[in-house]
Formats: C-alpha cells, structure tokens, sequence
C-alpha cells in the first residue's frame, strides 16, 4: 500500500512546524491503492490558509484511506490460427487449467503461488501467461470448464422433450457424471463461491450457473403442472437437489461401491419419495 503525505507547509521545508500549526494542502497519487491524508479537522467551508499552506484552525488529523485492489484478470494472447497448432493448443491449455484446478483444490486458490502452479504444470511463468492470462485467468477458466460444457449438454437434452422423470435423471444422470469427471473444478467452484458471487469479472460465470439453475426448475415446474411431481415447495426441492449434487465430489469416487448412474437415480428417487419403491 502506497502512502502520500502533505506537501511542506513551512519555508523550512519541514513538514509540520508546530509554532504555526499543522498544514491543511494534501496531495495524493491519484490510483494509489491506500494515500494517507493529512489536514485540518475543520469542517464545512476551507478555512483560510497561509501563503505557505499553514492552517492554524482546527486540530490536527490524520485519516487513513484505504483502496482495496479488485482482482484483475490480464488479457490472454490470441491461440494460433491453423488447425493443427490450434488443437494442439487447446489440448495443453485444458492440461493447464485441469492440473491448476488439483492445485487449488488441494490447497485453496489464495494459498497457491505462481511457483506452485509452474510446479504443477511443468511451465515457466511464460508459458502460463501464453495460454492463461494470470492466476485470476485460472480461476475463470476452471469454472468455464465446470459450467458451459455442463449448460450446453443440459439444453441438448432439454430439447428432445421427454417424460418429466425420465428428463428430471437424464439430466440428473450427466450432471453427476460431469461433477465426478471434474472433482477437483467442483471442489474449487465451491470453495471460491464467495468470491464468484461479487466480483464484476465473474459475471458470465453467474450467469451460466443461473441458467443452469433456471433449465432445472423448469424442469421440476413442468413436472408439476404435468402431474408427474408433487412438491410441498418447489423452489426447496430445488435446493436440496442442488445441495446433493454440488456436494458430491467431497465423497464419491468413481471406483467406490455406487457409479455415478446410481448416485443420480438415488438422487432422484429421494426428491420424488419413491425410495425403496
């Protein structure tokens, strides 16, 4: 954090002379993260100053201003135009962003270092620069990886017009598949989230989950209104399915005693109450 202080107020050059009283003149960089201000207590109207700056009414007072600095997310160069180079290319950056994600999985996005990223993912800061951006660009892309493949497989479903159940674990079915191949996106996704539901940048990523979230009610909703669902509250229907499924990845394994089929018709029998039916 940058600090400022006031210009001179004496002809000494001293800063503060205190036989003529503390100065009133501040000057601040403008875009500095933090700027320490100096002046008068006085309020309302500027008080009358010296030529020299000096301001004799009012006592002394020191504020400190501090600017927090907004993640930023640095452009990412262009991918190469042929091909051939651009599959290879688009190959690495998914290993990029899949070995990033085990990293901040297991450690956390802020506890991670750009030296622990190289490490991961055998580049030199360079190299992350040329198929990332930043370590911001990173985080945004581990959640691009979870969320658009996820939305576009949803509405492709959507668009065949099934029954309501067998719609409801279809998609149910692919999501849990997608979060088991992605434990460690899921993982980050949500111990991220505070910083997801804030942060301007992140506002495509908001938005495809949004709409993940509104194909699923409307799927519960034309169950509904079919007569195939019976729901005491729709909307806490809906969040208990989330809950289930986004929580998934903190204990499934795919070589564990249930696959991921079944994991999602448990699911779904638990949100209808056909248990055991």
């Amino acid at each position: 954090m940058s600090r400022t202080l006031s210009s001179v107020g004496t002809t000494s050059g001293s800063f503060w002379n205190p036989s003529r009283g503390p100065t009133s003149r501040t000057r601040t960089r403008p875009g500095s993260e933090g700027a320490l201000i100096v002046g008068s207590g006085a309020r309302g109207p500027a008080s009358p100053v010296t030529p020299c700056g000096d301001n004799t009414e009012g006592p002394f007072e020191v504020r400190m201003v501090v600017r927090t600095p907004t993640l930023r997310r640095d452009p990412v160069p262009a991918p190469p135009t042929r091909p051939a180079l651009r599959e290879r290319y688009e190959r690495r950056r998914t290993e990029v962003v899949d070995a990033a994600a085990e990293v901040f999985a297991r450690q956390g996005y802020h506890a991670t270092s750009m030296q622990d990223l190289t490490d991961a993912t055998g580049l030199a800061a360079g190299g992350l620069y040329h198929y990332i951006g930043s370590k911001a660009g990173l985080l945004v892309a581990i959640c691009d990886e979870l969320m658009v493949p996820l939305l576009a497989a949803a509405r492709e479903l959507r668009a065949q017009e099934l029954a309501p159940e067998d719609e409801l674990r279809g998609l149910v079915r692919m999501w849990v598949e997608h979060v088991g191949r992605h434990r460690a996106h899921m993982l980050v996704f949500q111990q991220e989230r505070h910083v997801l539901e804030h942060e301007p940048q992140w506002r495509a990523v908001r938005a495809s989950r949004k709409a993940f979230e509104d194909l699923l009610d409307d799927v519960l909703l034309r169950g509904e209104r079919a007569g195939a669902f019976a729901f005491g509250d729709r909307r806490l229907a809906l969040l208990a399915l989330l809950g289930m499924v986004n929580h998934t990845p903190q204990w499934f394994r795919p070589r564990g005693r249930l696959t991921a089929e079944q994991v999602a018709d448990g699911f779904v029998d638990l949100l209808l109450g056909v248990q055991g039916r």
